[in-house]
């Protein structure tokens, strides 16, 4: 896995080979930027792979220290590139350097699931699991990948917005289960469920809760409901459902009758939607509330677009980021009667949490 001056000399021109031909036109001095930047980084790369190498290599926080801030620094110079790139071509120039860079990033078991999209789609349920347990599961660099996952500021959001989302349960279901009627609650785009898990196993509710999990991914909904299914909480019924988003919104004919919820939530699954399905995602959901029910959305923000720049780069997972006042406006336009909005965010700030009440 080591890598000489001549292997490197070859791998930095071919790809400056390949941006002139994809992009002709393109400056100069950016090219050569990132070109200068990637080849550090592929000689950081044949620095530390003998050493990891060694028999009886021990994980060394040096040396992660040491990839976290290579990784980072190249990451910013691919960013500066791509914005100076046409769109058409982003994601060649990103597909070309993870096919040198590939061999190292995806010795990480973590990344390569990240890329791979084994269920057909980014963030399945497992890729979730894997950022919650934080446990390293590859070898070689791949460690040290998989750990640069965990220390990556958007997975300590992710991991966050979870905790958060539990204490938001919380306080719901302590105000709402004095009054000893039953709570009916619907999780939309549930995956593994580990915020429901963790919410049943660090607490005791008293009354009645009826919660539903609804996710598109049959695999998903089988691995929540063996991980619930350890909690044998007799006031707490579970219900699972087969269907994605749009599906529920109508934009297939498989429908059901509309159930009505004391509290509807889902985490993350509105950063995939375009404005126009997200404004009918929560027209439909807020139709689906009881009076003073509650729709708590959580969105991943546009503050800090540069920490999005690793999930492009390095394992092509993509989706949009929007901003608090703009979401505002989409629930304006979506809720045509009174209604109480209020948001919060996670501990870093780069997830924020919409909360709508009806009010009648």
């Amino acid at each position: 896995m080591s890598i000489n001056d001549q292997q490197i000399n070859n791998i930095v021109e071919n790809f400056a080979t390949y941006l002139n031909k994809l992009c002709p036109a393109q400056d100069d001095k950016l090219i050569k930027i990132f070109l200068n930047s990637f080849r550090n980084y592929v000689v950081f790369f044949g620095r530390i792979i003998p050493l990891i190498e060694q028999p009886g290599h021990v994980y060394d926080i040096r040396i992660q220290n040491q990839l976290n801030f290579e990784t980072d620094k190249f990451l910013l110079a691919a960013e500066k590139l791509e914005k100076s790139l046409p769109l058409s071509a982003r994601v060649k120039v990103r597909d070309y350097f993870r096919k040198i860079a590939g061999k190292y990033l995806f010795q990480s078991q973590i990344l390569k699931r990240f890329y791979d999209k084994p269920r057909g789609y980014a963030g399945d349920y497992f890729m979730f699991e894997m950022m919650y347990d934080g446990k390293p599961l590859s070898d070689g660099i791949g460690v040290y990948f998989d750990y640069y996952v965990f220390y990556h500021s958007l997975v300590v959001s992710v991991i966050n917005r979870k905790e958060k989302m539990k204490k938001i349960l919380k306080n719901i279901l302590d105000k709402k289960l004095k009054n000893n009627s039953l709570i009916k609650i619907l999780n939309i785009g549930c995956g593994g469920a580990r915020d429901v898990k963790e919410l049943f196993n660090e607490n005791t509710f008293s009354g009645r809760v009826a919660f539903t999990l609804m996710d598109q991914d049959e695999e998903g909904l089988s691995y929540a409901k063996s991980k619930l299914r350890s909690l044998k909480k007799e006031n707490v019924k579970f219900n699972f459902i087969q269907k994605n988003a749009l599906e529920m919104m109508g934009f297939s004919k498989r429908l059901t009758d509309k159930e009505h919820y004391d509290l509807i939530y889902t985490l993350g699954i509105v950063d995939y939607f375009l404005n126009n399905a997200f404004v009918r995602f929560i027209k439909h959901s807020y139709s689906m509330l009881k009076p003073d029910g509650k729709l708590i959305i959580a969105v991943c923000s546009n503050r800090n677009m540069k920490c999005y720049t690793a999930l492009k780069w390095l394992s092509e997972w993509n989706f949009y980021y929007r901003g608090a006042n703009s979401v505002r406006k989409l629930i304006d336009e979506a809720i045509d009667e009174d209604a109480n909005v209020e948001i919060s965010w996670e501990k870093k700030k780069q997830v924020f949490f919409i909360v709508i009440t009806k009010i009648y």
